[in-house]
């Protein structure tokens, strides 16, 4: 349903969709992954951020996670930032 909301441009019901899925299953990153993709195609890099750090925080070890971080941080011109992020994926 997430999915739909986003393709019809319903993105604040798009966004609720995937944090209650996000909710609902803990263990599952892959919800917050695509709504941090969401959120850096719709011109919100703070709130992929926060989404990011969320993703990381349930699994350190998302090495997908980290390094789209670091891409959006590299994009920003945050080069220190965004390497940090770069060797965390590798860890």
């Amino acid at each position: 349903l997430a999915g739909i909301y986003y393709v019809q441009k319903k993105r604040d019901a798009a966004y609720s969709q995937m944090n209650e899925i996000a909710r609902l299953y803990p263990k599952d990153t892959r919800a917050l992954g695509e709504l941090a993709s969401w959120q850096v195609q719709n011109g919100q890099p703070e709130e992929a951020k926060k989404t990011y750090a969320r993703l990381v925080a349930r699994d350190s070890q998302d090495d997908r996670a980290y390094i789209a971080w670091g891409r959006l941080l590299e994009l920003e011109g945050k080069k220190a930032e965004a390497q940090r992020q770069f060797e965390a994926a590798i860890k």
